[in-house]
């Protein structure tokens, strides 16, 4: 042990504390390491790992700019065709559990990409937009729209939520699915190692926060598009 410790693969020019090693200029500590590298890459993969995959529903027949978290809106006319798309991103993927938003936007996309007995996870709803649903934004008189747009992350809509709030229940939910992922593979059983979730661009937003992809003041600058798929691996 003595001797691999001092050898050329831990102090050597392309060892562990060389310059291309893990503690070099150019290795895991040094100038290229990158943190959504590391996210994505996952370097503990002698744990267990979870793959989170997140699916947000098609587009929607609503007016731009309108406040529809909790509403039940209905997909817009081109739900067959951005379904069918979403659904080829899935191809050759087993899913060990999938789980809906209760809304019916995931729901039906869930459903035609063949999961309609998908659990029903009420903490993978979109934001709650309070006294403020299905409002154009350009429309809203409430003078609390100010201190929102001021500081959504901490100011929840009127009879709502703040982003923060959004994020506690997805993190709770994920929380829960590693929780259960660790006891499965305590007790040998295969783990829950691909999860899929029909839900909406906040909570995935949440989800890339919660991995460390992106920090939270940037979230709404990652939102996915409609019906595409968003991989994380926990």
């Amino acid at each position: 042990l003595d001797s691999f410790l001092h050898s050329d693969i831990i102090n050597g020019a392309n060892g562990a504390n060389g310059a291309n090693g893990l503690n070099g200029s150019n290795g895991f500590n040094g100038q290229l390491f990158n943190l959504s590298t590391f996210q994505l890459f996952n370097l503990s993969s002698f744990q267990p790992s979870m793959h989170l995959y997140l699916i947000r529903h098609t587009s929607v027949a609503v007016p731009r700019g309108t406040c529809y978290g909790w509403t039940d809106v209905p997909v817009s006319e081109n739900f067959e065709e951005e379904a069918a798309a979403c659904k080829r991103q899935l191809e050759g993927i087993h899913f060990d559990r999938v789980y809906s938003s209760p809304l019916t936007r995931a729901k039906q996309l869930a459903t035609y990409c063949g999961y309609a007995d998908a659990i029903v996870e009420p903490r993978m709803k979109e934001m709650h937009m309070g006294d403020w649903e299905m409002q154009r934004f350009d429309e809203i008189t409430d003078p609390q729209l100010r201190e929102y747009y001021e500081n959504y992350l901490d100011s929840p809509t009127r009879n709502g939520e703040s982003f923060k709030d959004l994020y506690r229940r997805v993190a709770s939910f994920i929380e829960e699915l590693k929780a259960e992922d660790a006891r499965l593979a305590a007790g040998g059983r295969s783990s829950q190692r691909n999860i899929a979730i029909f839900c909406h661009g906040g909570p995935i937003i949440c989800a890339m926060v919660y991995a460390g992809l992106v920090p939270i003041e940037q979230g709404y600058a990652n939102i996915p598009d409609y019906a595409t798929v968003t991989h994380l691996e926990l």
